[in-house]
């Protein structure tokens, strides 16, 4: 395998030694360096993930690793997520602009690989041999299915689930305690909104993650206040 043309020598023999200084100051002098090349990032990044001198395919690496005990959240664990992250944050009106078009071949591969991963689910198939009434029923009950599904295609559940917890003006109201004269009815409902939050409070909606709140004893009015349904019930029959 190849290496860099320009090794450690050569900048000892070039530069003073700054391989004892702060990152900060090797920061500056790696990106002064840059701009003094006239390298733009697209080059830089390019090179770096399709190069295959061992020196860079191992810093590659190393920015491609999965840290799972560095922090609680992806962009923590994961280099490429803080990467999205600060996209995201720092570019916020390029990233809205451009998100969907860079995510969406990907997001559809991850549905299909869900999909196909459902159909061969064996706790979901039927001998005809040994089929009976009890056993139809068992594997249709909702908390069965909803359990499966949050299991076997997380994100497809996690997704429609998005949609259906989506809390509208009303149902905001409803959750603080309003009501109206169209308190117990949804039919009169406006259209729901694309975030699944409280905007007001700030507090998040409906984590589907965990144990399923399913049933009339279950409580599951705590996890979706201002809903007069229960949102799992909504996302099962759309993966059905």
């Amino acid at each position: 395998m190849a290496d860099l043309e320009y090794g450690d020598a050569f900048w000892v023999n070039q530069i003073p030694d700054f391989r004892q200084a702060n990152l900060q100051t090797c920061l500056h002098m790696v990106f002064s360096l840059l701009c003094f090349l006239k390298v733009s990032l697209y080059q830089l990044l390019k090179f770096t993930f399709e190069s295959d001198i061992k020196r860079v395919k191992e810093k590659a690496s190393i920015f491609m690793g999965y840290h799972a005990q560095r922090g609680p959240l992806e962009s923590h664990r994961w280099a490429p997520a803080l990467m999205m992250h600060l996209w995201s944050t720092q570019w916020p009106g390029m990233c809205h602009k451009h998100f969907k078009d860079m995510v969406l071949p990907y997001a559809t591969e991850i549905a299909l690989h869900e999909s196909d991963r459902l159909i061969t689910e064996k706790s979901l198939q039927v001998s005809l041999k040994d089929v009976t009434i009890e056993s139809i029923q068992n594997i249709l009950k909702p908390e069965t299915l909803a359990t499966i599904y949050q299991d076997k295609v997380p994100f497809t559940f996690q997704i429609l689930h998005t949609f259906a917890a989506s809390p509208n003006p009303y149902r905001k109201k409803r959750a603080k305690g309003g009501g109206g004269l169209n308190a117990t009815s949804e039919a009169c409902e406006p259209s729901i909104s694309i975030n699944n939050f409280d905007e007001d409070s700030g507090d998040e909606i409906a984590d589907p993650s965990g144990s399923v709140p399913i049933g009339a004893a279950s409580g599951w009015e705590k996890q979706y206040p201002g809903f007069s349904r229960n949102l799992l019930l909504a996302s099962i029959p759309s993966i059905d």
